[in-house]
């Protein structure tokens, strides 16, 4: 990006050494910092920060992110048969362990709830019908948000405790003059 008044470079991103693939393996910006990243089958393997922080995103034997790792802090995903992730925990640099989350799903795989780190639950529901989808999620205080979509999916409106209502018009709106019927 250059400064029109001043002709003088403001920002710049270089991007090289790309892989087999064509993704840029280092990026270099303006002052002269780099940051890095390697690839593996699945995706990202490892990100160097231009701080030279090395974050490692660990695969499982299906190719799904199972963890992270930064700082010697490890984030872990406990997967359920099918391969829906039931628990996020942190595993300090002591091998402490935090849970920071935890998920259930219903029979088609669709998230039903969330329960945050501090055992706050948030319930996920959607239901159809010849009139669209309703899908309503009722937040760890109470709140709900509950938003209705078309048959084809989409926005009708949004209502609920917890949020400001929202509808969703289609179309041009036109006025009419009622004395000549000209538009």
């Amino acid at each position: 990006v250059k400064d029109i008044a001043s002709g003088i470079v403001t920002s710049q991103t270089t991007y090289s050494n790309h892989d087999y693939l064509g993704r840029p393996l280092t990026v270099t910006y303006i002052d002269g910092s780099i940051a890095s990243k390697t690839y593996g089958c699945c995706g990202v393997d490892t990100e160097t920060s231009i701080d030279g922080v090395l974050t490692e995103f660990i695969k499982d034997e299906y190719g799904r992110q199972a963890a992270v790792r930064r700082n010697g802090v490890t984030t872990t995903n406990i997967f359920d048969a099918s391969g829906n992730v039931i628990r996020k925990l942190r595993i300090g640099t002591d091998a402490s362990q935090v849970v920071l989350g935890g998920y259930g799903y219903n029979s088609s795989g669709a998230l039903t709830l969330e329960t945050n780190a501090f055992g706050g639950i948030t319930s996920y529901t959607n239901t159809s019908s010849a009139t669209g989808t309703i899908n309503t999620t009722v937040a760890p205080d109470g709140g709900t948000r509950i938003e209705n979509r078309w048959p084809d999916g989409s926005p009708n409106k949004v209502t609920g405790t917890g949020v400001s209502p929202v509808r969703y018009e289609d179309g041009v709106e036109s006025t009419t003059d009622s004395e000549t019927g000209t538009h």
